[in-house]
């Protein structure tokens, strides 16, 4: 059974959701490292996304602080700089990263999947910025349903809180 969303998005809410969505990117993105080990992309820029942990739930473990940070705040632009902080780039890097050809035939992380997630993100930072009312809740509604290299963005945040003790919104 899916969880419920909210019939109208609060802003507080869609920020949260927001916040997390960015959080998964960024958690995707360390897997950077199998482009570059193979001599692809070079490390320049990228170095914090490959310093996370490869394993995945340990990876997601190391995000949790930034996480809780950025889902604190107040505005989607503000969300972005805590993780462009941390990692020195921001989400059109990241888009411009799944872009990668080397990435095109992925299958179970990173690469080409992941475009349309990062745009639903840039869409959802445009809506917050303009209190689009509508524009929000058509992509938080969006990005819940959206899909990376195995399942649902809502599946994968729901399997890896679960791992990590977290209480997931009910939304996810």
């Amino acid at each position: 059974m899916e969880n419920p969303k909210p019939a109208q998005w609060q802003i507080s809410d869609a920020l949260k959701l927001f916040a997390d969505g960015v959080t998964l990117a960024y958690h995707e993105a360390r897997n950077v490292r199998h482009i570059i080990k193979d001599h692809y992309e070079p490390q320049d820029g990228y170095e914090r996304l490959v310093n996370l942990p490869a394993n995945r739930l340990k990876a997601w473990e190391a995000l949790q602080t930034t996480r809780k940070t950025a889902r604190d705040l107040s505005t989607a632009d503000k969300v972005l700089q805590v993780f462009q902080k941390r990692f020195d780039c921001d989400l059109a890097d990241l888009e411009r990263l799944y872009r990668h050809p080397k990435w095109e035939d992925a299958k179970g992380y990173g690469g080409h999947a992941w475009i349309r997630v990062t745009q639903l993100l840039l869409s959802l930072r445009d809506a917050l910025s303009n209190s689009d009312r509508a524009a929000i809740a058509a992509v938080c509604d969006a990005l819940l349903q959206a899909r990376h290299n195995n399942g649902t963005l809502r599946g994968k945040i729901r399997d890896l809180d679960t791992y990590a003790s977290i209480t997931t919104d009910s939304w996810w």
